[in-house]
C-alpha cells in the first residue's frame, strides 16, 4: 500500500516537474516571441522615421529649396548671361530704329514666284540683319496695309503680301508704327486685317488700333519699360472712309492736347522710357520744318525720351536735347529704309535711296532711376535695286561696309560702290552728328 502511494507520489512530483518545465519552457518561448516582435517593430519604426525624415527638408534644405526658386525665377526672366539688374548700378539696352518700310508695286511683282505662288522678299535685309541682331529692340513704320482679300497693290492705296510682313519678322523687328498717312488705304478692314498680320508674325504694333480703349503699348526690355506712341498728320482723306467712333479710336492724328496726355498718362501706366513715332512733314525736304522743331521739343518737355521722325523718304537733321539732367534725342526724319523711290522714278531724286539705323544705347541709373540716352550710332544705309540671274531684287545695303576694307567692299561694280559711297557721306551730313556722345563713324 505504502509502495504505492510511493509510485503515485513519485508520478504526482514527475508531472509537477514537467508542468514547471513546460510553464518555463512557455515563458521563454513567449519572452522570445515579444522580444522578436518588439525588435521588428523598432525595426519598422526606424525605418519609417528615415522614409519620413528624407522627404521632409531641414532647416539647411529649406534654405537651399529656396535659393534654387530664386534663381531659376531669375533664370526664366533674364538674359542667363546678365546679373540681376536689382543688384547692378545700372541697367543698358540697346535699340535699333528705323523709317519707313514701303512696298510699292514693282516691288512686289518682283518678288513673286510662279513655280511657288508665293512672295519671296529675303533679299532685303539680309546685308544689314548682324546689326539688327545686335539689339534689344527693333522698331520701324510700316507704311501700308496688309489684307490678305484684297489686290496687292502699291501706290497711291499700298496693300503688301502677307509674306512682307514674315520678312520684318525674319530680318529682326519687335515692333512697327501703324501710324501714317496710309494706314486707312484700305479703310477700317484694312487697320483690322494689318494689325491681325503684324500681330501673326509675332510683331508688336502702336499708332492705330482695332478696338476701343486698347493700352498704349509698353514693352518690357530687360527690365526696362518702354512707351511707344505715334501720330500722323494727315490720311490722305481716308479717314472719311471710317465711322465718326471709328476715327475716334481707330488713328492717331497729331493733336498737341491728345498727345500731351498721352504721354502722361502711358508714364502713370508704367513708362520709364517714352518713344514717340511722329509721322510728319514735307515730303522730300531735306531739313526740317519749324513746325516739326516745335513740336519735337514740346514731345520732350512733356516726357518723351526718343522723338523718330518719318514720312519725308529723306532724311533730314538730328540732335540731342538735354532735359533735367538726362540726354534726349531727336531724329526730324528717317528716311526711306527700303521702298522703290529713288532717282529712277522721282525726278532724280536719289536721297529717297537713303535711310539710317539709329543704334541707340539707353541707360538706367538703378538708384535714381533716371534714364538717358547714352550714344547713338547712325548706320546709313542704300537701297539697291538690280537685275540678277534675270530677276530684279532689291537689298538694303549699309554704307560703312562699303568702304575701304570693308567686308562688302568687293561685292559691287565701280558704279555702284560710288553710288554707296556717295550716299553714305550725303547722309552723314545732312544727319548732322556730333552731338552728345554720338559715334560718327559711319
Amino acid at each position: 500500500m505504502s509502495d504505492n502511494r510511493d509510485y503515485r507520489r513519485h508520478i504526482d512530483d514527475e508531472r509537477r516537474i514537467q508542468r514547471r518545465k513546460m510553464r518555463k519552457k512557455r515563458q521563454r518561448d513567449n519572452f522570445i516571441k515579444r522580444v522578436i516582435f518588439l525588435s521588428f517593430l523598432v525595426v519598422l519604426m526606424v525605418f519609417a522615421i528615415k522614409l519620413i525624415g528624407k522627404n521632409l527638408p531641414s532647416s539647411s534644405n529649406n534654405e537651399t529649396a529656396k535659393k534654387n526658386s530664386v534663381n531659376n525665377n531669375t533664370n526664366n526672366q533674364q538674359n542667363p548671361n546678365r546679373k540681376n539688374p536689382s543688384k547692378e548700378p545700372f541697367t543698358q539696352i540697346k535699340m535699333v530704329a528705323t523709317g519707313d518700310i514701303m512696298f510699292h508695286k514693282p516691288q512686289i511683282t518682283a518678288a513673286y514666284d510662279k513655280n511657288s505662288g508665293k512672295y519671296n522678299f529675303s533679299s532685303y535685309f539680309a546685308k544689314v540683319k548682324k546689326y539688327l541682331d545686335k539689339a534689344d529692340i527693333v522698331v520701324g513704320n510700316f507704311e501700308g496695309t496688309v489684307n490678305e482679300k484684297e489686290k496687292l497693290v502699291g501706290y497711291p492705296l499700298f496693300n503688301a503680301p502677307m509674306e512682307a510682313m514674315a520678312t520684318l519678322k525674319e530680318a529682326g523687328f519687335d515692333v512697327l508704327s501703324t501710324a501714317n498717312n496710309h494706314c486707312c488705304d484700305l479703310k477700317a478692314q484694312g487697320i483690322i486685317s494689318t494689325i491681325d498680320a503684324i500681330e501673326k508674325n509675332g510683331m508688336k504694333h502702336f499708332g492705330t488700333n482695332k478696338e476701343k480703349n486698347a493700352p498704349a503699348l509698353i514693352q518690357d526690355v530687360k527690365g526696362i519699360k518702354i512707351g511707344f506712341l505715334s501720330y500722323s498728320y494727315g490720311f490722305n482723306g481716308m479717314e472719311g472712309t471710317l465711322k465718326e467712333e471709328e476715327r475716334a479710336y481707330m488713328i492717331s492724328p497729331i493733336k498737341e492736347g491728345k498727345i500731351k496726355e498721352d504721354i502722361e498718362k502711358i508714364k502713370k501706366d508704367g513708362a520709364e522710357l517714352v518713344v514717340i513715332y511722329p509721322h510728319w512733314g514735307e515730303e522730300y525736304m531735306r531739313t526740317p520744318t519749324q513746325t516739326q522743331k516745335d513740336l519735337a521739343h514740346k514731345f520732350i518737355d512733356w516726357g518723351a525720351d526718343l522723338v523718330l521722325g518719318s514720312h519725308p523718304h529723306v532724311l533730314q537733321g538730328t540732335e540731342f536735347v538735354e532735359k533735367d539732367g538726362t540726354k534726349k534725342f531727336i531724329a526730324y526724319s528717317m528716311g526711306n529704309i527700303i521702298s522703290n523711290q529713288r532717282r529712277e522714278t522721282l525726278d532724280n531724286n536719289r536721297h529717297t535711296e537713303a535711310g539710317v539705323f539709329f543704334d541707340i544705347d539707353i541707360k538706367r541709373d538703378n538708384n535714381t532711376g533716371k534714364i538717358t540716352v547714352e550714344n547713338v550710332d547712325f548706320i546709313t544705309t542704300w537701297v539697291n535695286r538690280e537685275e540678277k540671274n534675270g530677276k530684279r531684287i532689291y537689298e538694303v545695303l549699309p554704307t560703312r561696309d562699303f568702304k575701304e576694307g570693308g567686308e562688302l567692299r568687293n561685292t559691287v561694280n565701280k558704279t555702284v560702290l560710288d553710288k554707296i559711297l556717295i550716299s553714305g557721306e550725303e547722309s552723314m551730313k545732312v544727319l548732322k552728328p556730333g552731338g552728345v556722345n554720338s559715334k560718327t563713324d559711319n
